[in-house]
């Protein structure tokens, strides 16, 4: 409890300490101005225009005040903060129609500056160059331009939302009306005649253009000449200017020569039942063709996809075709009928429509993959979109495995290549055809090399392994599956005897002898033979014979590393008896006489070197066993043993 105590009165005095930091001197208890400690601000916020808070030092209207804690805090977050002051605003509450996405989505900040600016509003730039900054400037760019444009934006424009669509502060025709008479003659006279009162921007461009009197870039012949006639009649006009009976063959009065083979099956829907207007602006157009708007977006008004949802999001995981995703659709599809003989209003084949973008390295191919020579590209690639990359059909494996039924058995196996396991099939073969065989992207290593670039280095090595440096990768190894670690053809020694058949170790061994890899390196070294280690210290790796090397006395041949002296290390040749007179006797040439009189008058026989002496090394320079009989320790052999040959 004491110390309970303690701690909260030491939270008390830091609290009465920070209070006092905090009281300008001489007036104990009072806080502090904002400005007392931040004077940086004072100088940075005394020009231009400024925001209201601001000029009144009332920075605690849109502040917290922080006290000992560093940091600067909002009472609220953007852009509910600004709303409680500029609740007008509030989309949710001016109830806009068309809300300027910048402030639809609370992004006060785009626009405004928190606390002062040079610009009115508190912008932080110009109005044009703010609008530039989201609008294409090429809009704007235009030789003619529209002279409330010089006035600024804001002068058919609202900036935050709008009843009227484009944030228009006006319904179109009453803002045009709004500056130009439509009454007057001489408007009848510049319009063929005809009262136009209404979809002034069918021909005009609202902000620039380069033909006068702002004009869009694309118009309609008979606008041209003024010739309005030869579509419309002053009599019994229908809602659209046209006469009722007329909406459906008004084109073909100028385009006859199109009306018969646009009455074929094969023609686009809306050309077919001949609604022109559904893609043409019958005035004047920004796009070529007097497209009714934007070329790249036209066609999505009917076809939609999933790469592009509404509003423009792209769909998790769903990758569209790059014509598709940048809205060229005619780069493959022609707008009212396609070639002779295909479907979809394709311009040509599917085949050649994907060679003018994608070379397939099919022209002269020695190898061609049959889907493709058969089928064409559209059996394995989606034209549109697809989750799967290239545009497949399905995952690449399973495409593959649909024609390859060895490939779903080679999945069963319990090492899978790694392009096999994650279904790139590609990263090793050309899907398309090739020069070589199973259309392989390169010879011999050079298709394992992209992903091996180590062993590349490696197999340039001169004396290394033959099979490795002459990149005869499949020598050893199965190229998309197997039984075996590392992909093996077989067992390790069995893929080894293949090359090797002398090696081959006697019946029985089952000890790691039996596996190459465990002394020789497969791929090769710069050791002797390829071994992983020089002798002796391979050998140690697994025999621990070398105890008595430091303190005692090796066998020479073994420290030196000359195992190979003694053992045979494939184990070819397996004797059921130690025999002296192949192996000791090789090094130790002594005559019988000299034998027997180094063991005490008494010849040992041929293979009894091993029951006294270790191999390796001893405690003594005998080398003899360290635990022994004691009449032999002692040298008294005639204690058991009454003369002559044991």
């Amino acid at each position: 409890m004491r110390r309970f105590d303690s701690f909260w009165k030491m939270a008390l005095l830091l609290a009465a300490v920070g209070l006092a930091a905090c009281a300008p001197a001489g007036q104990k208890g009072a806080s502090k101005g904002c400005l007392d400690c931040h004077q940086e601000y004072a100088s940075r916020f005394a020009e231009g225009n400024k925001h209201q808070p601001v000029a009144m030092q009332e920075c605690g209207a849109c502040h917290r005040n922080h006290g000992l804690i560093g940091g600067l805090y909002l009472k609220r977050e953007v852009p509910e903060l600004c709303f409680d002051c500029h609740a007008e605003i509030n989309p949710a509450r001016a109830n806009y129609t068309f809300p300027h996405p910048p402030t639809d989505s609370g992004q006060c900040l785009v626009c405004h500056d928190p606390h002062n600016a040079k610009q009115q509003a508190l912008l932080k730039d110009t109005e044009e160059a703010l609008c530039l900054t989201c609008h294409d400037a090429a809009v704007f760019a235009g030789q003619h331009r529209h002279a409330p444009l010089a006035k600024g934006c804001k002068t058919c424009h609202q900036v935050h939302g709008s009843q009227a669509p484009d944030l228009l502060s006006l319904d179109k025709e009453a803002l045009c009306a709004s500056c130009h008479d439509l009454q007057r003659p001489v408007h009848r006279e510049k319009h063929g005649g005809y009262a136009i009162e209404r979809g002034c921007t069918d021909c005009h461009s609202a902000h620039t253009s380069d033909r006068a009197p702002l004009l869009k870039a694309s118009v309609h012949k008979p606008v041209k000449e003024g010739t309005c006639g030869d579509c419309h009649d002053g009599a019994d006009l229908g809602s659209d200017g046209l006469p009722a009976a007329d909406k459906e063959s008004s084109c073909y009065s100028c385009h006859g020569d199109k009306e018969t083979e646009f009455s074929a099956e094969d023609t686009h829907a809306v050309v077919r039942e001949g609604r022109c207007r559904a893609c043409h602006a019958p005035h004047a157009s920004d796009s070529t063709f007097l497209a009714s708007q934007d070329e790249k977006t036209l066609c999505f008004d009917c076809h939609t996809f999933r790469f592009n949802e509404t509003g423009g999001q792209q769909s998790r995981g769903i990758k569209g075709h790059s014509p598709v995703a940048g809205g060229d659709c005619l780069s493959c599809h022609s707008p009212h009928r396609g070639s002779v003989g295909q479907n979809a209003l394709l311009a040509a084949s599917p085949d050649r429509l994907c060679s003018q973008c994608h070379d397939t390295g099919t022209s002269v191919p020695t190898y061609s993959h049959p889907p493709m020579r058969q089928d064409g590209c559209l059996a394995c690639h989606q034209p549109h979109e697809s989750t799967e990359a290239g545009l497949l059909v399905k995952p690449q494996r399973s495409l593959c495995a649909d024609c390859h039924e060895s490939v779903r058995q080679a999945m069963n196996d319990t090492h899978l290549h790694r392009p096999f396991l994650t279904g790139r099939c590609d990263a090793c073969h050309n899907p398309h055809g090739g020069d070589r065989t199973a259309f392989l992207k390169g010879e011999g290593a050079q298709t394992c090399a992209p992903c091996h670039p180590k062993l590349e280095a490696q197999r340039r090595s001169p004396g290394w392994h033959v099979p490795f440096t002459a990149g005869q990768c499949r020598a050893c190894h199965q190229p998309h599956s197997s039984g075996q670690a590392f992909l093996l053809t077989g067992e390790v020694s069995a893929v080894c005897l293949q090359c090797h058949p002398g090696q081959q170790p006697a019946a029985g061994m089952t000890d790691k002898h039996q596996n190459c890899a465990s002394c020789h390196a497969p791929h090769g070294n710069e050791g002797d033979h390829f071994l992983l280690k020089s002798l002796p210290e391979l050998c140690l790796t697994c025999h621990k014979v070398d105890q008595f090397w430091e303190q005692g006395a090796a066998h020479a041949p073994a420290a030196a590393g000359q195992c190979t002296v003694c053992h045979d290390p494939h184990f070819s040749r397996v004797e059921t008896a130690f025999d002296a007179r192949e192996t000791c006797f090789g090094c130790h040439n002594l005559s019988p006489a000299e034998l027997t009189k180094s063991h005490g008058g008494m010849r040992p026989g041929d293979q009894t070197c091993l029951e006294c002496h270790d191999p390796h090394g001893a405690s003594n320079t005998s080398l003899l066993h360290p635990v022994g009989h004691k009449p032999f320790m002692d040298g008294d052999c005639a204690a058991c043993h009454q003369g002559g040959a044991p």
